[in-house]
């Protein structure tokens, strides 16, 4: 992360903006009601930051965990897990499938493996080490060498509330 491009941003064209927003991948997460509530009813926009925000126990993680699973596989995405909590589950992440996605689609264990291998999940436990794994992701895209980076359509960070409350002198549950 480069501090000084922080303090000095790039002015960039509204114009521009807007046509990237234009042309811009949206992602299912997997629930018609949330997807019609993000990007204009469509869902998650590629390329945008979007928050999810609320109560503990509410079902930010298990929405993660759907967005990830309908990215890999409805739109051929790979996705980027930043786990910081230490919650990660593949096994529900199948069982999101099986319920979900295969439950319309003619998909087999197959499609199923092949999905799964599309999310990587990575730890990160401080603010640092979210730092360096976010430094690694956007080197990986900027070289273009990597399959997995290439096709990277959606980062999720759960949760960054864990990693920067430390910081503030807080606890990180939310």
């Amino acid at each position: 992360i480069d501090a000084t491009a922080a303090s000095n941003p790039v002015p960039v064209l509204l114009a521009d903006v807007l046509e990237i927003e234009m042309h811009a991948d949206i992602l299912t997460t997997g629930c018609t009601d949330i997807d019609t509530l993000l990007a204009g009813g469509e869902g998650l926009p590629c390329g945008a930051i979007t928050e999810l925000v609320g109560q503990v126990a509410s079902g930010k993680t298990q929405l993660c965990f759907s967005a990830a699973i309908h990215a890999a596989a409805t739109h051929d995405a790979t996705v980027a897990y930043l786990d910081t909590t230490n919650c990660f589950s593949p096994a529900r992440l199948r069982q999101i499938f099986r319920t979900n996605v295969a439950y319309d689609k003619d998909f087999t264990d197959d499609t199923l493996q092949d999905t799964l291998t599309k999310i990587r999940c990575l730890k990160c436990f401080d603010v640092l080490q979210l730092f360096d794994t976010l430094e690694h992701i956007q080197t990986a895209i900027d070289a273009g060498n990597n399959d997995f980076y290439n096709n990277l359509k959606l980062v999720i960070i759960d949760s960054i509330a864990s990693v920067i409350s430390p910081i503030l002198g807080c606890s990180g549950n939310s």
